[in-house]
């Protein structure tokens, strides 16, 4: 299998170094996120935050900035605790021992085994979706791979691989570390390229001559697949308040979802709204405000499908927002308790700061309108925005 990963590998910028530091950044980027997607962010990140050190020195803020879009924040927030305990606790240098490894702030079993396996070359099981799904295949496991003795005996199985790993290496790449890192990279690699949950490349498989799996006459059957949960849908709607030039959001309070990040103002869709008349195609939020859709982004966080439409609306120069807010509230159920500030502030000072996911993208919407007409000199643009 080790041979086989040498010569067949994909090129992965992090693939190039025994960097324990840059090694744990790409696997917690890795979680539940493609690599496609992961290659810009990991290396724009290792240009921001190139040491454990500068990490650590570098505010929250600016780090949820760097992970702004890869989703599941609490993953950056626990990588920046982490490199800030490492400063104070071992002079931010990466530790080699197991305790201190599993210790840090979002490392768990399989994270803990990557970094220990692929950097330091230590004899550490490693089990994420992929694995789970080879190693299952390898041992004709037909059990539940996510019940207590399931996990129990996959985990023993690949304990075991990458203990043979160790007792009889491989000649391997100076950037492989050895025949331990080799290995689990090996395992994960014939996952997401081979060993694929439906029709995998049995014929292409480096080690089908010894899968109980491929041997059964049906690998696919194993392990045995999981019950989907049934998909919620949710509908919110958001606007972008425009006003002299600037807009308005909020920050969002510790201890919720997306806690510290940026966004506008969101309610769910079961609003009332009114037509505007003839020469105006929007509609009014209220008897004082109008608006004009922007832009609906749709996304997927576990098993909900999430649909949010985000329109803009211009305040007039004279509308005062403070008399504005309280009917939002409690006309249209505006929640103004989620928020610890509000702003408002020019596009360019918004777009430094960390928004979640579907209000950057807004937020690019919106950018992008503005750069478009600058670029052809135009004084109107298809929003009714008012932009100093």
């Amino acid at each position: 299998m080790q041979e086989w990963f040498v010569r067949a590998r994909r090129d992965l910028p992090w693939r190039r170094t025994t960097d324990p530091y840059a090694i744990w950044i790409s696997e917690v980027m890795l979680q539940q996120t493609q690599v496609a997607t992961v290659i810009p962010y990991w290396e724009r990140w290792m240009k921001l935050f190139p040491t454990v050190k500068a990490l650590a020195r570098s505010s929250e803020s600016a780090v949820l900035k760097a992970w702004e879009g890869l989703g599941y924040y609490s993953r950056a927030r626990n990588i920046h605790r982490a490199a800030r305990m490492l400063v104070r606790d071992h002079c931010g240098v990466f530790p080699h021992d197991p305790d201190a490894i599993a210790g840090l702030p979002g490392i768990g079993p399989y994270t803990a085994g990557a970094i220990r396996s692929i950097a330091f070359n230590q004899p550490a099981a490693i089990l994420d979706g992929n694995v789970t799904r080879v190693v299952s295949r390898l041992i004709a496991f037909d059990g539940d791979a996510q019940g207590k003795p399931g996990r129990k005996l996959l985990w023993a199985t690949a304990q075991a691989l990458v203990d043979a790993a160790k007792e009889k290496p491989h000649p391997c790449p100076p950037e492989l570390a050895g025949s331990c890192s080799c290995l689990n990279q090996a395992l994960m690699e014939l996952g997401a390229m081979i060993c694929k949950p439906s029709a995998p490349a049995c014929c292409l498989c480096p080690v089908s001559d010894g899968c109980a799996g491929f041997q059964h006459g049906n690998p696919e059957r194993f392990p045995r697949p999981k019950k989907r949960a049934s998909s919620q849908r949710v509908r919110l709607r958001s606007v972008v308040f425009a006003r002299c030039g600037r807009i308005f959001v909020g920050r969002r309070r510790e201890g919720i979802i997306n806690g510290g990040l940026w966004e506008f103002p969101t309610w769910g869709s079961a609003v009332r709204l009114c037509p505007g008349p003839e020469n105006y195609p929007g509609y009014f939020l209220t008897n004082r405000i109008k608006a004009r859709h922007l832009i609906t982004i749709r996304h997927s966080i576990t098993t909900h499908a999430i649909e949010i439409g985000f329109d803009v609306a211009l305040l007039d120069q004279s509308t005062e927002f403070a008399k504005s807010l309280p009917s939002l509230e409690g006309d249209l159920g505006v929640r103004s308790d989620i928020w610890t500030q509000c702003r408002w502030l020019r596009l360019s000072d918004a777009a430094k700061l960390p928004f979640a996911n579907a209000h950057a993208k807004a937020l690019r919407a919106l950018r992008g309108l503005e750069s478009e007409r600058g670029a052809q000199g135009e004084t109107d643009v298809p929003l009714p925005i008012i932009w100093s």
